[in-house]
């Protein structure tokens, strides 16, 4: 199929008998999800964001202090099992696109990956001392692919709820607001949970996973029974291929939101594995400090998420972005100077430093869902599962290499990660450097790759006006 040049789309379209590109309004006609809607197709998002925040933050820490494996061997087999999962998630976009049932593409996936997540949360959170690195490794790669089918399931229906450039973006939004919230209230539980059950070093652990096992099947329910689940303009049945996923991720705004995603997938996710260590060890505050500070940089992910929807509706939404990663960038780079156990100045520090929370996840994925209308015009066929996968992909890379990577440099410093125990200062020295410098230095790269983006909201209303009318 011949695509018509991106210059020429809106004569395209006018010379068709239809109306020219540029008049039509910034947010698509087809949004009809309301604010209870949203919010129920966003339920799903609680108890996804509750796991992962303790797949980052809590499991590493869980299984390195209580069940006992050693901290090297818990960052290597985090980094293996997600390294593994990568091979999955390309297989499983794939199978979404050419799934066709009554329900939709993704539905029947939502509803066939609760289950898998509620058992393997169950024997993972559960894990008693001593269960070594085997059984650890085991029920991560079913948790992992449980998490899989969620994640990319929901993030891809999202994209199809909506075609327009804006209503994304507000889409998006909810949909990190559901998971910021589902953090928040995850976060909540350690401190509540652990007075009560002081004999139980693992309470706030295994509490995390109750509230995971508990709310999954009640908001995918809810979801699948409430949502529509729009059937795709192109109803070309795609093929499964390595060429096919290698031309995608070769596109000009594919390539660039991928490079953005892993790098602003490890900035967090480092600062986010030696955040325990960081704030305990190398900056005085107790545990439930610590706890409180993190839950502060949440809620100010949360009170963020309006802020990069309006900017993005005024600059652009790769231009928000490059805002929130540099935003990011200088508030990581002040913590050092942050006097040691000041709680007073450190938590407004980090509110004001989570604002930049929500905007990679906001901004990418509905950045994404329009290089999924572009990729559709051009191709012929829609690839908006194995698309998301990809960026799914480059999550969890990010996310692997930073536990993979961080860990056993810490063990390689001589830092020890028990509470209570005794650090050189070299060992707090290479803690501090690593909590604060990766993170800036990805932060820079994603910025500087987003440079020259080009599918911005005039552009991609014309994709849009071309694919409607080639469809009529």
């Amino acid at each position: 199929m011949t695509a018509v040049p991106l210059g020429d789309l809106p004569q395209a379209v006018s010379h068709s008998g239809r109306a020219s590109a540029s008049k039509l309004p910034a947010d698509a006609p087809d949004f009809h999800l309301g604010a209870g809607g949203l919010a129920i197709f966003t339920g799903p998002g609680f108890p996804v964001a509750a796991l992962g925040l303790p797949l980052v933050v809590s499991l590493p820490e869980f299984y390195a202090n209580y069940v006992g494996v050693k901290l090297a061997v818990v960052g290597l087999v985090f980094m293996l099992i997600r390294l593994v999962d990568l091979a999955v998630d390309p297989f499983l976009g794939a199978m979404m696109d050419v799934t066709r049932t009554r329900l939709g593409r993704f539905r029947p996936w939502m509803i066939a990956g609760s289950p898998v997540l509620m058992v393997a949360t169950y024997m993972t959170f559960m894990a008693a001392p001593g269960a070594g690195a085997l059984y650890m490794a085991a029920w991560l790669l079913a948790l992992y692919l449980g998490y899989s089918i969620l994640v990319l399931s929901h993030a891809a229906w999202a994209s199809t709820l909506a075609s327009g450039y804006n209503a994304r973006s507000r889409i998006y939004s909810w949909v990190q607001n559901a998971a910021v919230l589902g953090m928040v209230l995850v976060l909540f539980l350690p401190p509540i949970v652990g007075p009560m059950f002081p004999a139980n070093h693992a309470a706030g652990v295994q509490a995390m996973g109750w509230f995971i096992i508990l709310l999954t099947p009640i908001t995918v329910a809810l979801a699948v029974w409430r949502t529509p689940e729009p059937a795709p303009l192109q109803q070309v049945r795609p093929r499964l291929d390595l060429k096919t996923f290698l031309s995608l991720a070769r596109r000009p705004a594919v390539s660039k939101i991928l490079i953005a995603d892993i790098c602003l997938a490890m900035a967090p996710a480092i600062s986010g594995a030696l955040f325990i260590f960081f704030f305990r060890e190398a900056r005085g505050f107790t545990t439930t400090q610590t706890t409180l500070l993190l839950l502060i940089y949440f809620l100010g992910g949360l009170a963020g998420a309006p802020l990069w929807t309006w900017l993005a509706r005024r600059i652009g939404k790769h231009r928000a972005l490059i805002a929130a990663a540099l935003h990011f960038s200088v508030m990581m780079s002040l913590t050092l100077i942050l006097p040691k156990g000041a709680f007073a100045l450190t938590a407004p520090f980090f509110f004001i430093t989570g604002l930049a929370f929500s905007a990679a996840t906001i901004m990418l994925r509905a950045m994404l869902a329009d290089a999924a209308d572009e990729a559709e015009y051009d191709r012929g066929d829609n690839r908006t599962g194995i698309l998301f996968a990809m960026i799914t992909t480059t999550s969890k890379i990010g996310n692997a290499v930073a536990v993979g990577l961080s860990f056993p440099i810490l063990q390689a410093v001589g830092f020890a990660p028990r509470a209570g125990a005794h650090n050189t200062p070299s060992a707090l020295l290479g803690l501090e450097l690593l909590f604060v410098v990766a993170p800036v230095v990805f932060s820079l790269i994603a910025a500087l790759a987003l440079r020259g983006y080009h599918l911005d909201e005039k552009t991609h209303r014309e994709i849009c006006a071309m694919l409607k009318a080639r469809t009529a």
